[in-house]
């Protein structure tokens, strides 16, 4: 199966996290400002899907797998001390390199553990103090109204990568403009204030290969519900999702909750589970509008778990 990369180099601070489903619904945002037939291009999404997107990942890492683990914690009193800092270094290594993933012949537990790193300090969360103004009257309204927002500013050497799969190739040079576009625009929260700006440093092409594999690695958010899979490791998540572009400011610009699995989810399942680039879903009727459609699709990586847990 065959994907694209992109390499991405963040300008500005981020206010919402870089995760696949946002990245989607920004890409078809930008396609529809760009005069492209989205009625066409999601016409058959439900059962072939012409984008899939994985998360922004930093460094070419993603999160560890969730494989249940055991620790004991014994002998005399020094061994238990020493055991306990040991456990929360351990707990600080919460990346793994996708490369090291796919290219390591036989995984299992330990090995896992073994592999994950802790990320240098890339990014920094700070809250920055705004005040709210009365559009109307221009001023602060009744008293001093000040609250807290969240970014995310990044250091100058940080670095994420993007893999996007394309039912069609003739459309690489449209998801390409789209993105680089995004990057210059910004996307989520704030975007309009300038966050969510970066450029694309690059495109490539990579071809991962299910031979002798027997699991999936999940490089974004995914919809578990109604897979066909034997296991399933992964952390929930609920996306408390709302509506971007002119929909944010019509009325009814929230979706309903839903709930994920969070990149980095382990599946494990019979030589089917291979049969598609991409696993997941589609999601519909999650808004007061009819046609809003989200990514429950995810990417993966094909991997090598020596015995399943």
């Amino acid at each position: 199966m065959k994907y694209y990369k992109a390499k991405i180099k963040p300008t500005s601070p981020f206010g919402t996290n870089p995760m696949s489903d946002t990245i989607f619904g920004q890409l078809v945002w930008t396609l529809s400002d760009m005069g492209e037939d989205l009625s066409k291009l999601l016409a058959d999404y439900d059962t072939s899907p012409f984008l899939v997107v994985s998360d922004f990942l930093p460094f070419n890492m993603g999160n560890v797998p969730k494989i249940p683990t055991i620790y004991k914690v014994e002998g005399a009193k020094n061994d238990k001390i020493n055991k306990i800092l040991e456990r929360k270094k351990i707990k600080a290594k919460n990346y793994i390199s996708i490369e090291t993933l796919y290219s390591t012949a036989s995984l299992n537990k330990n090995k896992i553990v073994e592999l994950a790193q802790a990320l240098v300090k890339f990014n920094k969360s700070a809250e920055i103090i705004r005040c709210s103004i009365n559009r109307k009257t221009g001023t602060t309204g009744d008293g001093f109204d000040p609250y807290p927002v969240y970014d995310t500013f990044f250091t100058d050497n940080a670095e994420f990568t993007f893999y996007f799969y394309i039912a069609d190739e003739s459309n690489f040079g449209m998801i390409q403009e789209a993105l680089e576009l995004i990057g210059k625009t910004g996307f989520g929260r704030d975007a309009s204030l300038g966050r969510g700006q970066f450029e694309v440093l690059e495109f490539d092409e990579i071809e991962f290969s299910p031979e002798n594999k027997n699991a999936i690695y999940t490089l974004g958010n995914v919809a578990l519900e109604g897979l066909s899979v034997e296991r399933a490791y992964y952390e929930p998540f609920t996306r408390f999702g709302r509506h971007g572009n002119i929909r944010a400011v019509m009325g009814n610009p929230f979706k309903n909750p839903l709930v994920m699995a969070l990149q980095g989810a382990l599946l494990f399942g019979d030589n089917n589970i291979f049969s598609k680039p991409y696993i997941g879903k589609s999601i519909r009727k999650l808004s007061y509008y009819g046609d809003t459609v989200q990514q429950g699709y995810s990417l993966y990586i094909p991997i090598n778990v020596e015995v399943q847990p």
